[in-house]
């Protein structure tokens, strides 16, 4: 017995000497394993679920600012200031700017996100309105400037948002601005969606790609395009099918690289 202590004795520091050289040696025999067996899909889970926890239960909540907005083109013969003040009677709020940015609050889900509806109108369309109007005063009723045809709508949706409930507020995000869609009074044709995230953290890939001499990470699939570099992440011409698979992708992004 007094054997056997004295050899323990002698061998717990030495554990607690080298402990650290075996737990870096083995981390690095686990890691060149992952490398050579497994499939790159199953290495990519495998770090996308270490970061997931990592971020959700060590590293605490960060911050993503997001913006989902979608550009609209006005079917009907629309004049900039009789819908600007169907809007602002709409949404109880003043224009601001050149008289056609709207800028209000929503609550979704105990949730206020912050929301934008821009309205375009093209330069000199003035020109192509004929004036039939006797009453001078009728007409240029939007500052004193010639009526301006409305042709495109732009409606934005953001917030600051935290992580643990990116993916839930994203979509909270979407159906929000559907709404607002349906509460614009003018007929109009969606176009493509457009959603940005940026969690005030350079990208981790951007790393690697520094050493390349490579600012950013760009993509295209079919009409879709994503952008990836120090201003977050960005994917635009997003059809109306694809925006649940883009917030699940871009989510995921999030995870892996801010």
């Amino acid at each position: 017995m007094v054997l056997s202590g004295s050899v323990g004795g002698d061998v717990l520091p030495l554990i607690r000497e080298f402990w650290p050289i075996f737990t870096a040696i083995f981390g690095a025999v686990g890691t060149l394993f992952f490398q050579a067996v497994l499939p790159d899909t199953w290495k990519l889970k495998i770090d996308y679920v270490g970061k997931h926890l990592k971020k959700r239960y060590l590293d605490g909540d960060i911050v993503v600012d997001s913006k989902l907005s979608r550009r609209y083109d006005v079917e009907s013969d629309e004049q900039l200031y009789e819908l600007s003040n169907s809007l602002w009677d709409e949404f109880g709020t003043q224009p601001t700017g050149d008289n056609d940015i709207f800028q209000f609050t929503r609550d979704r889900g105990g949730k206020e996100f912050s929301v934008m509806v821009t309205l375009y109108h093209e330069s000199g369309s003035e020109n192509d309105i004929q004036i039939d109007s006797a009453d001078i005063s009728d007409v240029f009723t939007d500052g004193g400037e010639p009526p301006r045809k409305v042709t495109g709508i732009r409606i934005s949706v953001s917030d600051a948002l935290p992580y643990s409930n990116l993916k839930d507020l994203l979509f909270r995000e979407y159906d929000l601005l559907r709404d607002i869609d349906n509460e614009i009074p003018c007929n109009m044709e969606g176009g493509t969606y457009s959603l940005t995230c940026d969690s005030g953290e350079p990208p981790q890939i951007n790393h690697f790609f520094s050493k390349m001499n490579i600012s950013s990470l760009s993509a295209s699939n079919d009409n879709t395009h994503l952008k990836y570099d120090n201003d977050g992440i960005v994917v635009k011409n997003v059809g109306e099918g694809q925006v649940d698979q883009v917030i699940d992708l871009v989510y995921k992004l999030v995870t892996l690289y801010s």
